[in-house]
């Protein structure tokens, strides 16, 4: 049987007796579940519903990667990517802007959430990266806790060398600007939507700028002044 994200999400159960499901049995590839709570049972369904459509999306837009992204006040941006196979992991931040690749170390899946345990080449520490819908907690070696949302980076090279970068994250849907000679990031304010297209805006400006989303992932931006650009998703 195959499911689309509206039916996961959406899956209603019968022989309901008040909060406990009754020899409820819910198989997929990976696990067997009986016997839940129905509320445990619909927070389950909704983050399985988003971590599957956000796989799905990735890999019918031919990426190889999921990025989670995390403004860290003291370590400033780090970013780890989970293969849309969900076997691999890279990482990288201010100081190491250059992807390193991670060494699974054990993984496991409950209820919930995907459990997975990684380290660095050449380093004894783990790292326990906990994967719920669109988040990802990292636990530290320290004990310290780390929550990265999933986040795309779209990259558009105009002229002169400016270069600029969307940010986009989802549920809900936000947008974050900044280029290359600025990189303080600015979110945009939600104006309106017709159809497909979002018309956005600078905080403090009236210009509007439209976006919209193609199926690959990229974005083009009709400008105020009617030009336009392609966002191009870094993969």
């Amino acid at each position: 049987m195959r499911w689309d994200c509206g039916q996961l999400i959406n899956y209603r159960f019968d022989r309901v007796n008040k909060n406990i499901i009754s020899k409820l049995r819910l198989k997929t590839k990976h696990f067997t579940v009986e016997r839940i709570d129905i509320m445990k049972t619909s927070r389950y369904l909704l983050l399985l519903g988003l971590t599957l459509c956000s796989m799905t999306l990735a890999q019918a837009q031919g990426r190889k990667y999921i990025r989670y992204a995390i403004d860290d006040i003291n370590r400033g941006k780090e970013c780890i990517y989970r293969s849309t196979k969900g076997d691999s992991f890279a990482y990288t931040a201010n100081s190491r802007s250059k992807r390193i690749n991670l060494i699974l170390v054990s993984m496991k899946k409950i209820t919930y959430s995907d459990i997975y345990k990684v380290k660095f080449p050449r380093k004894s520490a783990t790292y326990q990266l906990v994967f719920e819908g669109e988040g990802l907690t990292c636990t530290n070696p320290d004990g310290s806790r780390q929550l990265f949302h999933s986040e795309d980076k779209l990259v558009s090279k105009g002229k002169n060398g400016l270069i600029e970068y969307l940010y986009t994250r989802s549920v809900p849907v936000r947008f974050y600007y900044n280029n290359n000679r600025n990189r303080k990031k600015t979110q945009l304010q939600f104006v309106s939507n017709n159809g497909a297209v979002m018309n956005m805006k600078f905080p403090g400006s009236n210009k509007i700028y439209k976006l919209k989303t193609l199926i690959n992932g990229n974005v083009i931006c009709t400008n105020p002044d009617g030009s336009k650009q392609v966002f191009v998703l870094e993969d």
